[in-house]
């Protein structure tokens, strides 16, 4: 999976009926209030792969002034667990696709091992780990993974020329 391909996919497809209806009004960009149903669909996808993956929800600090601290944000790690390490071989690594609600200068698109982060001054803290049912047993979250599906296999789906005849008639 191409996570900035991924990104930008999203960005047609995030809505107000995607978002987190409680979300910060201080959070900047498309990604606003996207985080909690993007970190689902990510989740899903590594679990459908057979990797450990965990929804975690937390903060994000930055060292970096320029950037505002992240009070209530989502994105999923994949944990060092031995199913993991055989494919991946790494620390835990962070993967979060909407970053860039920090500011315009932000990573928009994240995913790099923990101690490598921190190493740049970016401090994700998870006061929530959750499992892959987590997202199924949530119902506004099931509700916003649905739609923001729906949404993506709408772009997905070509549309058909209306200047091809639908009879032989020519």
């Amino acid at each position: 999976m191409d996570l900035s391909s991924l990104r930008q996919e999203l960005e047609w497809v995030w809505s107000d009926d995607t978002a987190y209806q409680a979300r910060d009004d201080s959070a900047a960009g498309p990604s606003a209030g996207q985080c909690g149903v993007t970190s689902a669909l990510l989740a899903k996808h590594f679990d459908r792969e057979g990797l450990d993956v965990e929804f975690c929800e937390g903060s994000v600090h930055f060292d970096d002034h320029g950037l505002h601290d992240i009070e209530s944000h989502c994105w999923v790690e994949l944990p060092p667990t031995s199913t993991n390490a055989a494919r991946l071989n790494i620390a835990t690594l962070i993967v979060d696709l909407t970053a860039d609600q920090a500011g315009p200068t932000a990573d928009s698109v994240i995913f790099e091992p923990a101690p490598s982060l921190e190493g740049r001054g970016i401090h994700y803290e998870a006061k929530a780990r959750r499992s892959v049912s987590f997202v199924d047993a949530k119902q506004s979250l099931r509700q916003r993974l649905d739609e923001l599906m729906r949404r993506m296999d709408v772009l997905a789906t070509p549309e058909k020329d209306s200047a091809t005849p639908s009879d032989g008639d020519g």
